[in-house]
């Protein structure tokens, strides 16, 4: 029996939405890279001064700018946690949330054009709570990407005794726990009990 070619996919259009931190910008442009090394078309967004402060691509990835609503509180030109005191990041949360907004029109004039234009996959970050629903909207599948540590993720969203909570009572309940689960040291327990602090108008 003769053995069959292998059959080529057409590339996929994959627009990419990491959080407002370079700590999950940068390994999400990696991610964008290589997608795009592999003849996928790749929209990475982002806002205008995140995007300028990017290291050079080594490969094609389109980059789309929305613009940062401005809220109370947030200083002239902050676009990322670089940019604001760890304590005061509540104006940015509440920024970040703005921008389904601008999301929503990129995807409304991308779905308006031919297939090619069409996203194929919209991949977001862990924050991005009101993404699904943008996404939804278009007929266009959504996922989320976890950049963070593995303990975090299992933590946070795999225990089977939490599988009937919703999002907020999971952070809820995690506000409530003293000890780190077992096997995580408490040094990085101490430093991320910040991450299940509800902030913000998204509670994240």
């Amino acid at each position: 029996m003769d053995a069959k070619s292998p059959k080529v996919l057409p590339p996929l259009r994959i627009v990419i939405c990491p959080w407002l931190a370079f700590g999950h910008m940068l390994p999400y442009l990696e991610l964008a890279e290589r997608l795009a090394s592999r003849g996928h078309r790749v929209s990475y967004v982002s806002t205008p001064r995140n995007l300028a402060r990017l290291p050079p691509r080594r490969h094609a990835v389109d980059l789309v700018a929305l613009q940062l609503p401005r809220v109370e509180g947030l200083p002239e030109g902050a676009e990322s946690t670089n940019d604001v005191p760890g304590d005061r990041l509540k104006p940015l949360w509440e920024a970040f949330d703005g921008l389904a907004a601008p999301l929503t029109k990129f995807l409304s004039a991308a779905c308006a054009g031919d297939e090619v234009s069409r996203p194929d996959w919209i991949l977001v970050d862990t924050f991005h709570h009101w993404a699904p629903a943008v996404a939804a909207a278009h007929r266009v599948p959504c996922a989320m990407l976890q950049p963070s540590a593995a303990t975090i993720a299992a933590w946070a969203f795999g225990a089977r005794d939490r599988a009937e909570l919703g999002a907020a009572s999971i952070f809820e309940q995690l506000t409530t726990v003293e000890e780190p689960p077992a096997g995580m040291p408490r040094y990085e327990w101490d430093g991320d009990a910040a991450l299940f602090t509800p902030v913000g108008t998204s509670g994240m």
